[in-house]
């Protein structure tokens, strides 16, 4: 579950990532289209690039209407060419629509990073498939 005010959506990456061309798009589960972040505005999408970082993690901000309806199901699509691999100059497989999917809903407890948590749990067996 996720509170209707997230303001920042986190997402870690393995290994050091620079912002390429593709988008986010976030989906109410009816399919309306809520937001768009498009990686090249930087008021909306910053890659963190710090000492603790490194370049793995790209803070995405969630405009204050996006999640404001309770009890909805979204969901987040990542495009492949959203971020690409620092070393290697290639794209990095993202995320499909449907994998990464919540529910909106009132909290007593706000746990702001359980997005993040969820998604990292998500990356962390996506590299394990990958690797051979």
């Amino acid at each position: 579950m996720i509170t209707s005010n997230t303001k920042y959506l986190l997402i870690k990456y393995y290994e050091e990532v620079n912002l390429s061309e593709g988008n986010i798009t976030i989906f109410q589960d009816d399919r309306n289209l809520w937001q768009i972040i498009f990686r090249n505005d930087r008021e909306y999408v910053t890659l963190i690039d710090d000492e603790n970082e490194n370049g793995t993690t790209v803070s995405i901000k969630i405009i204050e209407s996006t999640f404001s309806q309770f009890d909805k199901r979204y969901y987040i699509s990542v495009e492949n060419t959203f971020v690409k691999s620092r070393f290697y100059q290639e794209p990095l497989y993202s995320l499909n629509k449907r994998v990464w999917l919540f529910t909106t809903g009132k909290s007593i407890v706000n746990f702001p990073y359980f997005e993040l948590l969820l998604l990292l749990l998500y990356i962390f067996f996506l590299k394990k498939s990958f690797i051979k």
